[in-house]
């Protein structure tokens, strides 16, 4: 008998045309060169699942620590991000451009007010990357809801995460 998990993803894997003659890979780019699986996957896979114009998107981010503050003491902290987009035939925006577009369009406006003293590729580790990034995401409804369980309430020198 074939387990319910196994089902599934041969439900799938027949929707998306990998068990069927119906789906060609495009194995070979235009000049004849080899092209990876994966490419040729995400060809079927874009085609499959784009988006129609009457469809949302939706972000789910659910994201659980279990922190250590200065003292030793354990708590657990959360950080969880939903929203959904609108759909094109609204005139709206998918929540992943928003997110993506104007988060990239933020970075690239402190890099030209000079405002990043980091040169090269930088991850976005830095509090003068992240702190403004954030502030500004806001105003664009874009924030996670932050939940601490830390012992002595609200954060303070001696009580402040170490990550």
């Amino acid at each position: 008998m074939i387990s319910n998990a196994c089902q599934s993803i041969f439900k799938t894997l027949r929707f998306l045309g990998f068990l069927g003659d119906s789906t060609k890979l495009s194995i070979t780019d235009k000049n004849g060169k080899r092209r990876s699986c994966l490419d040729s996957s995400c060809d079927v896979l874009a085609d499959k699942l784009k988006m129609d114009d009457d469809d949302r998107d939706l972000i789910v981010m659910h994201h659980k620590f279990k922190m250590q503050d200065q003292a030793g003491k354990e708590f657990k902290h959360t950080s969880t991000f939903i929203q959904s987009g609108q759909s094109a035939k609204s005139g709206g925006q998918s929540i992943m451009s928003q997110t993506v577009g104007i988060t990239c369009a933020m970075g690239a406006r402190l890099i030209l007010e000079k405002k990043i003293p980091q040169r090269g590729i930088v991850s976005p580790i830095y509090k003068e990357i992240y702190e403004p990034i954030l502030k500004d995401l806001e105003k664009f409804g874009v924030r996670m809801i932050e939940e601490s369980e830390r012992p002595g309430g609200m954060a303070t020198a001696s009580n402040r995460a170490r990550m």
